[in-house]
Parts: C-alpha cells; sequence; structure tokens
C-alpha cells in the first residue's frame, strides 16, 4: 500500500465538507498498533485538535470543546471535578506534537483510497484526494469525484450551457432540451396541424400557413346564407358549385327573413316616433329632475369672496332647460358678511330652439342637513309673470347675469353644529336642486340635429 509523507499540490475542486473538521477533533482512524487511546478528547471523542489541558485535574480537551463549555466568567467548569476554568487552563503542545505525529488512514479508506500518513499531512493529502466527492460548481447539485468531474461537466451536467440548433439561443442544457422550450421555440421546425396536410413549417410561420393549406377546413362562402358545412380549403369551390341549388333556396330564404324583419322594426319605429311626439307635446312639469351638488372647500370660497359656481345642469334629459347653481359664501349686499347667498342662472343651451321661453316652472334648493334628513334649509324660486324677464327669458350669451336667487339664504351663524342640524361639515356643503317645469316642448321640432 502506497504512503506519503509530503504534501501534494493543492487541487482545485476542494472537499466541501473536508475531513479534520474544525469543530471538535480529528474525524480520523490511526493505523492499526498505535496506541491512541490517551490521545482522544473525552468530549467529542475524537483525536485532540488544538488540545489544552486544565490545570484542576489534569483534563485535556480540545480546543473547540473546552471554548463550548464556557457560559459566563462565573459558570465554566470542569466536565470532571467541577472546579472553575476561567484562565485555569494552558495550550497542551506536548500532546499536540504526538497526535499530529500520529499515522493515521485517509476518511475515504472505504473508497479504495490507500493513502496512510501523519495527521499533520491530512490537509495536504485531502487536496489532492481522487476518492472524495465535489461538488459541481454549475450548481446541478450532483456530487461527483474530482476525476470525472470534468466528464460532467461537459457530458452530463444538465446545468451546462448548451444552444439551441433552430434559434440559437444560449441556457442551461436541461432548459434547451426541456418541453418548454421545445414547445414554445419559435424556429423549431413543426407538423402542419393538418394530418392530411404533409408540410413541415418553421413554428413562427404556421399560422400564415393556416390561412393558406389545402387541407384546413374551412366555412363554406354561404355561411352567411345559411350553410353550416366545413370543407377542406381544396375543395371549396367544387362545394359552391355543386350546392349551388340549396344555396340559392338558403339565400331566398334570408331574404325573406329579412324583408319581415325590416317590416316588423319599420312598424315599431313608427309606434315609436308617434309616442315620443305625444310625451313631448305634454307639459313637462310632471317630470321633476332632483340632483345634488357639493360645495367644497367653504373657507377658500368665503374667504377670497369668490362665487362657487356648479356644473350645469338640465331641468330635464336630453333636451331640458341649462342651468347652474351659484353661491356667494360671503354673502352679497347687505347680507355681507352674515349669509350665503344662492341663485339659479339660466344657461344657453343646444336645444334652446325646441323650448317654449321665457322659462316658466319652480326651481327648489335645499341646502341639506348632513345630520339626518330633515331640517334641510330650503327656498323656493319661482320663475313666473312676476319674475324679471332678464332672468327667465332665453340667454344669448353664456348666462343670464348672476341669475334669480336669495341673497340671504341661510345666516352664516347657522350653518355649524347647533344639536339638530349641522348643514357645514368636513368643509363641505351639500344643496340638492329639484326643477319643475310648466313650460313645453314645441313637438313640431323634435328630431332637429
Amino acid at each position: 500500500m502506497a504512503e506519503e509523507t509530503s504534501n501534494p499540490p493543492a487541487s482545485k475542486n476542494e472537499d466541501p465538507q473536508p475531513q479534520a473538521t474544525k469543530e471538535g477533533g480529528y474525524n480520523l482512524t490511526p493505523v492499526d498498533g498505535q496506541n491512541h487511546n490517551d490521545f482522544v478528547c473525552q468530549q467529542c471523542s475524537l483525536l485532540f485538535r488544538e488540545p489544552y489541558q486544565v490545570t484542576c485535574c489534569g483534563l485535556i480537551m480540545c480546543k473547540t470543546c473546552l471554548h463550548k463549555l464556557r457560559v459566563s466568567e462565573k459558570d465554566f467548569l470542569c466536565p470532571l471535578c467541577e472546579s472553575n476554568l476561567n484562565r485555569n487552563y494552558f495550550k497542551d503542545t506536548h500532546n499536540e506534537k504526538k497526535v499530529l505525529e500520529l499515522r493515521v488512514y485517509c476518511q475515504y479508506q472505504e473508497r479504495g483510497c490507500e493513502w496512510r500518513g501523519k495527521v499533520r499531512d491530512v490537509d495536504g493529502h485531502m487536496s489532492a484526494c481522487k476518492h472524495q466527492l465535489v461538488e459541481c460548481p454549475n450548481g446541478c447539485t450532483e456530487i461527483v469525484y474530482p476525476h470525472t468531474l470534468d466528464g460532467h461537466i461537459n457530458d452530463t451536467c444538465p446545468h451546462r450551457e448548451a444552444i439551441c440548433q433552430y434559434c440559437s439561443l444560449r441556457d442551461r442544457h436541461n432548459i434547451i432540451t426541456g418541453s418548454r422550450h421545445i414547445d414554445e421555440c419559435p424556429e423549431i421546425p413543426v407538423p402542419c396541424h393538418n394530418k392530411e396536410c404533409q408540410e413541415i413549417v418553421i413554428r413562427r410561420e404556421m399560422s400564415v400557413h393556416v390561412e393558406e393549406c389545402p387541407k384546413e377546413m374551412v366555412p363554406c362562402t354561404y355561411s352567411a346564407a345559411g350553410c353550416r358545412k366545413k370543407i377542406p380549403r381544396e375543395k371549396i369551390t367544387h362545394h359552391n358549385q355543386s350546392e349551388m341549388v340549396s344555396h340559392l333556396d338558403l339565400a331566398m330564404t334570408q331574404v325573406q327573413s329579412l324583408q319581415t324583419d325590416i317590416e316588423e322594426l319599420t312598424f315599431k319605429i313608427h309606434q315609436l316616433d308617434t309616442q315620443q311626439e305625444e310625451l313631448w307635446a305634454r307639459p313637462i312639469s310632471n317630470t321633476t329632475q332632483k340632483l345634488v351638488l357639493r360645495l367644497s372647500p367653504y373657507s377658500a370660497y368665503k374667504n377670497s369672496k369668490k362665487m362657487w359656481q356648479s356644473t350645469p345642469f338640465r331641468s330635464h334629459q336630453p333636451e331640458g332647460y341649462k342651468m347652474q347653481l351659484s353661491v356667494a359664501c360671503h354673502g352679497i349686499g347687505r347680507h355681507e358678511d352674515t349669509h350665503i347667498s344662492c341663485y339659479i342662472c339660466l344657461m344657453k343651451g343646444s336645444h334652446d330652439e325646441l323650448l317654449d321661453w321665457p322659462f316658466e316652472g319652480e326651481v327648489t334648493i335645499e341646502l341639506l342637513n348632513q345630520i339626518r334628513d330633515k331640517s334641510h334649509a330650503k327656498q323656493v324660486l319661482k320663475f313666473n309673470g312676476d319674475t324679471p324677464m332678464k332672468y327667465r327669458q332665453r340667454v344669448v350669451d353664456v348666462m343670464n347675469g348672476t341669475g334669480w336667487g336669495k341673497s340671504g339664504f341661510l345666516s352664516q351663524s347657522e350653518l355649524t353644529y347647533n344639536g339638530n342640524t349641522e348643514y357645514l361639515k368636513d368643509d363641505s356643503l351639500y344643496f340638492r336642486i329639484s326643477i319643475s317645469t310648466t313650460s313645453k316642448i314645441k313637438p313640431w321640432l323634435l328630431g332637429t340635429k
């Protein structure tokens, strides 16, 4: 059996788990015939590694085994005599030299390694031992012998680099040859999905091929007329010629059905036109439009003394009177700084020619109580013969000035919480607008575009 006493050159592939672990002693087997019992640590049962001797009872143990006994300065006791070991130990170089001179077998003796040598030479041997296992550097989790590593990396490692012969993609071998890439590679040749077609087509061109494939099943040219047959593309002309009579019959049936549908729809349209004319000829006061508008931030409008103007709305949809709510949070005229002022302004609309002028009706403005649905502050604005004409006549510009309303709508002192009402909350006011009109639409102008 061969014996090595010198340190061989280090290998590039070191064992991921060295035989002589630094935790505890050397996990090595002495050559037969050597008395090594005096060099076994009582803590780890392995050969001493960096032995230390305690002064209390002479117990010898590995350096790491000694340090594991230290819980604290006061709780650092000898496992044999239970004396305090704090500063009561020293490095045992005498026994360390004896251990390093012991002749031992390689840990991989059972795998066929014939090396025997001194403990001091173990690390050098392990750097070149051909019987240890090394991890694949590609990260494939395989563990192999060093002398087979090159073959594994180049020939069998699933993580070795590979190039797709079709699309030239570079990736790991198991990805290039995996079903996912094979099923998705745009350049790989694949057979046409029509079994009778013998064409092999590059996958990215398959959609173009299918549009032209003579074996592709396609709907009959007269499918819109009612023919439900599907025929191979190469036979569609023959089908159209051989089924010409049946196609004409189907087309006639479709035409007759369409004529019936047209007659029914024409009658329904006439009915709807008649109903619409009757509805628009009636007074539109039967329809009351209601909507809720939010004014925020109240304090900003009050402090800046700017008018708040709502989004425009209509008395009814879609051709009703167009109007807008304007609110002066700071008050206007003799109510300045004491009340809020509210006005309804008529605006120029896109369907004003369909409406009777001047506008007649009632607009109710409610400032909503945000505590409960009652005790809302309400003002009813009447647009009738007593209302100045400029506030209800047809608007020719944008709106009719400041509008018709109440400058003393509600005292500012009543806006905040007082037990039963709270109109101003989170710096916001909510207004509900209800519109009831007595004017009529001009029915003879309906349908104007």
